[in-house]
């Protein structure tokens, strides 16, 4: 008995669990449905609205073509308005600008009959002073075979004045003051020279001459060892050495000096006898023998060289 009552109550109360439920997915659907009719409801009226105000839009607008369109409003153009005063001003413009491309014109024109008749005064006054150097050259070549001096020193002078840098004449003039002994005035045109042309020997030498002359031995030194840089084939620039060598008690190497000079020209007297005097002076008798015993078999009537040599065997 306890068991069904125990059934039975449970039974009921399923129920009474069960029912509100049941209810409540029948009123979910109800409203479900309800929601989906009215939102076709809502979008019929929207597409009835639609309809409707596009047609009047069309009623009022009947036609789109370009006869029927409205018209857009007309671009009023701006037109420059230009005053007298505007148009005198571009006319001024106009001729000054020709005004001054004439006058270019003309200046070029002028400027070239201007170079155009340079050139031929140019070449005039050229031709004239060629004629009239070509005159003071002969006249100083004559003075010059005729020995006189003055006169020959006057036309190089003249000569220079016209042609400063005139190379032969500058050449002619210091050559006739060094031979002169004026040092002074040769050296200021053979530094000139020099200026002119680093490889002219003949101007170092003789520059290295002034030197020598006013005992500055270590510029000569400089000078001729220069100009034997230049031409190294000169026995005389050797020799020029020498004497600046032996000035300063280097007798050793003058005797190098000689040694060089020797093999440019072997069979010289003069400088044999200068190697052997060298070598005595340096207390090297057997080579000094050896050199004036080279001079008697070159020249055997060499009676200096044979009581040097007897003096030496003594």
């Amino acid at each position: 008995m306890i068991k069904w009552e125990i059934l039975l109550w449970l039974l009921l109360t399923l129920v009474l669990l069960l029912s509100p439920l049941i209810f409540l997915i029948k009123n979910f659907n109800f409203l479900n449905e309800s929601w989906k009719e009215k939102r076709k409801l809502y979008v019929s009226k929207f597409q009835q609205t639609s309809n409707t105000t596009r047609n009047n839009l069309k009623e009022s607008f009947p036609s789109t073509s370009e006869d029927n369109a409205i018209p857009e409003p007309k671009k009023i153009e701006k037109k420059e308005i230009q005053s007298p005063i505007q148009d005198i001003i571009k006319e001024k413009e106009v001729i000054y600008t020709k005004e001054i491309v004439q006058e270019r014109q003309q200046a070029r024109k002028d400027k070239i009959v201007k170079t155009q008749e340079q050139l031929i005064e140019e070449q005039k006054k050229k031709e004239k002073n060629q004629k009239k150097l070509h005159e003071i050259k002969m006249s100083a070549i004559t003075n010059r075979e005729r020995g006189k001096t003055e006169d020959y020193e006057k036309k190089l002078i003249e000569w220079l004045a016209l042609d400063p840098d005139n190379h032969e004449f500058q050449e002619r003039l210091s050559d006739l003051y060094f031979n002169q002994g004026n040092y002074v005035k040769a050296q200021s045109i053979l530094k000139k020279i020099v200026n002119r042309d680093p490889t002219n020997h003949k101007a170092i030498w003789q520059i290295w001459q002034v030197y020598l002359n006013q005992e500055d031995l270590d510029t000569a030194k400089i000078l001729i060892e220069k100009a034997i840089s230049v031409q190294g084939d000169n026995p005389k620039y050797h020799i020029s050495l020498v004497d600046i060598l032996y000035a300063k008690w280097n007798v050793k190497d003058a005797i190098k000096s000689m040694e060089k000079v020797l093999k440019l020209r072997p069979t010289k007297i003069d400088y044999l006898i200068w190697i052997a005097a060298l070598h005595e002076e340096n207390s090297e008798p057997s080579k000094a023998r050896m050199y004036y015993s080279k001079i008697i078999e070159l020249d055997p009537l060499q009676d200096d060289a044979k009581k040097w040599l007897q003096r030496l065997d003594s």
